[in-house]
């Protein structure tokens, strides 16, 4: 289970994920994203109580950084899967 929760009064800025980014928790968070096409329209995640990522939520993750999304507070679990798939 995923919890998701809006931590900013403007719409679709920041966002707090709680839980496993796995399976249909994945769809939700992408559809956070969808139409947004511009660098400054990005929501901010906030990842710090995400315990555990699949592979789609790994590349989710690395996806929405590339296009600029910012991603703050990963625990130590997410910040070195992040970076070994980095290495690859």
């Amino acid at each position: 289970m995923l919890r998701i929760t809006r931590t900013d009064d403007h719409p679709a800025r920041r966002w707090r994920l709680e839980g496993k980014l796995v399976g249909p928790w994945v769809d939700e968070v992408a559809a956070l994203f969808r139409g947004v096409n511009d660098h400054a329209s990005l929501p901010t995640l906030d990842l710090a109580q995400v315990t555990f990522a699949d592979t789609r939520g790994v590349r989710l993750l690395r996806e929405l950084r590339a296009r600029g999304a910012q991603i703050t507070a990963c625990s130590s679990y997410l910040t070195a899967v992040l970076q070994l798939e980095d290495l690859r």
